[in-house]
């Protein structure tokens, strides 16, 4: 549970390519033969099936077993901060009641400085109050470009 005042969603990423293929074709799948207007399968796609999207990410990745949480919120919620080649949107929410979240590990990276990056996770879990989190560094390259 997250803040209790807002409805979030949260599942574990699907990192199988054929798993993916196959929740993007149920939409064509699902769409009635007699009304394949390209309008009502995108309607059909957005309302049922791009949630599931959401949690999409390159099966390069399956080792860090991400779990994500999203929220569709209201526009005056969204903060932008600055990355690396974007800006990037972002929402501030906090646990019911300030819990901790219930983290068992952290993966940094990839990142150029992974030592760096680790140690400064480790450091914001003392800060936070967070004991006995296991923080790694991944072990998928980094790439600059």
């Amino acid at each position: 549970m997250i803040d209790k005042h807002k409805t979030y969603n949260h599942d574990n990423c699907i990192y199988d390519i054929k798993k993916q293929n196959e929740i993007v074709n149920s939409v064509f799948n699902n769409s009635s033969k007699k009304d394949n207007k390209t309008d009502t399968i995108l309607i059909n796609f957005i309302k049922h099936y791009f949630d599931k999207i959401l949690y999409f990410k390159d099966e390069s990745f399956s080792k860090e077993e991400e779990y994500r949480i999203t929220y569709f919120g209201k526009s005056d919620e969204i903060k932008h901060r600055e990355g690396k080649s974007m800006i990037i949107p972002y929402i501030e929410f906090s646990t019911i009641d300030d819990i901790p979240l219930p983290i068992t590990e952290i993966i940094v990276g990839p990142t150029p400085h992974p030592e760096l990056s680790k140690m400064s996770v480790e450091g914001l879990l003392e800060h936070k109050g967070y004991k006995r989190v296991k923080v790694k560094k991944s072990e998928i390259p980094y790439r600059s470009w």
